[in-house]
């Protein structure tokens, strides 16, 4: 979708179209919600195009600028089809939510459509769980409460490429139980590789405060930087849960080392 309904493709056209909707992004960043629900009287179908040059929606603009008073009454107005629009970054009004770290606005988004929390976007296809940890880490809240609503198995399609790059994301923030949750869940994820073709024993044994001690695993670090991640791979999927026991091992003690200290 455009920033009107039509076939425009020209960028020069589109920055002329977009013209029209300044006003309303400005409104809306401004918290003036009596002035936005004004100009979408009379401008309906504002709430179901894109308004800014980057491709971002009422709702879009809404939730980056932190408005969520505003948000709520854009939702009462919004279908389902407008919160799968994506912006020029590949990302819908939860993955925005995800970003910023905004867990009350993506409750009410879920609740609105569930779907969503499904949906894959941007050229690596990315979960919104996976994208609220990989951008936004420190947002411990957001990360839990979007992996609660996820179904695991989403996380395991496409080779497990997402649910290996939510581990080891998890492990680099220290979320060790929400790492070891997942490898609960599914053993095979140790031998698939994130987006970046990293294993999550690759990311444990080469994290020095992971460790209770910072020489314990020297060998296992050596082996893994010599190929070792990608030995991991071929392994078959049965022999998952048996090199999964001592990752999960480590995993929980450094649990345990952090709820004592």
């Amino acid at each position: 979708m455009k920033c009107l309904a039509g076939s425009v493709t020209s960028v020069g056209i589109e920055d002329v179209i977009c013209f029209r909707y300044i006003t309303l992004e400005k409104i809306i960043r401004e918290d003036e919600w009596e002035d936005v629900d004004r100009f979408l009287t009379f401008n309906p179908s504002a709430v179901r195009v894109k308004i800014t040059n980057l491709g971002r929606t009422a709702l879009h603009v809404a939730i980056v600028a932190g408005r969520d008073a505003i948000v709520k009454e854009l939702l009462k107005r919004t279908t389902q089809e407008v919160l799968t629009i994506e912006d020029n970054a590949g990302l819908t009004v939860l993955d925005c939510c995800a970003v910023f770290g905004n867990k009350q606005m993506a409750e009410i988004i879920v609740t609105k459509y569930p779907a969503l929390l499904r949906i894959r976007n941007g050229p690596n296809r990315i979960l919104p769980v996976v994208l609220a940890i990989w951008r936004n880490s420190s947002a411990k809240d957001m990360v839990s409460y979007l992996y609660e609503k996820t179904p695991k198995e989403d996380l395991k399609s496409d080779n497990g490429v997402n649910g290996a790059t939510f581990i080891n994301k998890c492990l680099y923030a220290k979320y060790f139980d929400l790492a070891l949750d997942l490898l609960k869940y599914k053993p095979e994820f140790i031998t698939c590789l994130d987006f970046d073709g990293e294993s999550p024993p690759v990311v444990l044994a080469t994290l020095y405060y992971a460790l209770p001690s910072g020489n314990q695993l020297v060998f296992w670090k050596r082996w893994i930087y010599n190929g070792g991640k990608y030995v991991f791979s071929y392994f078959p999927i049965n022999c998952s849960a048996i090199l999964c026991t001592p990752w999960m091992d480590l995993i929980s003690d450094k649990i345990t080392c952090s709820t004592t200290q």
